[in-house]
């Protein structure tokens, strides 16, 4: 998933985010990374999910919970995607 923070809303932002975004993605799966960006072109957030059940996950937008939820984080943000991948092995540590 992918998006920018609206400005001036970057407090209400975190706090939706850790208190709501983050617990509802870790029912369906496990959160693989999420970034910052503090510079260029790109999306100002980055987050990863991922879990042993890929239809639960692809299933997961249809849901009222997600509709709910990314109404919300819409009140902080802009430029929202998702976008699903096939199952990788994930090494674990940094990777580039």
């Amino acid at each position: 998933m992918s998006w920018d923070i609206r400005t001036n809303t970057e407090r209400e932002h975190l706090e939706f985010i850790t208190s709501e975004f983050v617990p509802m993605l870790m029912r369906h799966g496990s959160i693989s990374d999420a970034w910052l960006s503090l510079a260029g072109e790109s999306p100002e957030m980055i987050m990863g999910i991922i879990s042993d059940d890929d239809l639960e996950l692809r299933a997961l937008p249809q849901t009222d919970e997600w509709q709910q939820t990314c109404a919300r984080l819409a009140e902080y943000s802009d430029n929202f995607r998702t976008w699903f991948t096939t199952k990788i092995q994930n090494p674990g540590g940094f990777q580039m």
